[in-house]
């Protein structure tokens, strides 16, 4: 594929990836109220999310040894993501919704990790500016 068509699609997928989690985080605990879950129980899903961040993030880390690794990590990533995010709807309870809610945290955070890291390198090997990629 030749490098213009492939910074077009890292420019989709920017774009796709920032805008589908804004419209899942930013409407998640109204979707957790409107699954009948108190103030108290949100407010403890909340709390864990940045905790389960600083656990993955090392783990993911020590799995990304290059960037044909980071590309395959990002595939499965988007793929269990849209399938946990697809299925949270059907379920309800504090307890379900936690352990949805931690696994799509839990692989949302090293996304953007691996995406930056193949992207910085796509440009430079590339030639194009990080900054058109990434701004889109």
């Amino acid at each position: 594929m030749d490098n213009s068509k492939q910074f077009n699609r890292l420019r989709i997928l920017f774009f796709i990836r920032y805008f589908g989690d804004s419209f899942f985080f930013s409407f998640l605990q109204l979707f957790l109220a409107f699954k009948g879950l108190g103030e108290s129980e949100i407010g403890f899903i909340n709390s864990l999310r940045p905790l389960l961040v600083l656990f993955m993030n090392p783990f993911f880390t020590f799995i990304s040894k290059d960037v044909n690794q980071n590309r395959k990590i990002m595939r499965i990533i988007t793929i269990i993501e849209g399938i946990l995010i697809a299925f949270i709807t059907q379920f309800d309870g504090l307890v379900l919704l936690t352990i949805f809610v931690s696994l799509i945290s839990m692989l949302d955070s090293p996304f953007y990790s691996l995406l930056d890291g193949y992207s910085v390198s796509f440009t430079h090997i590339n030639n194009k500016k990080y900054s058109n990629l990434r701004v889109m």
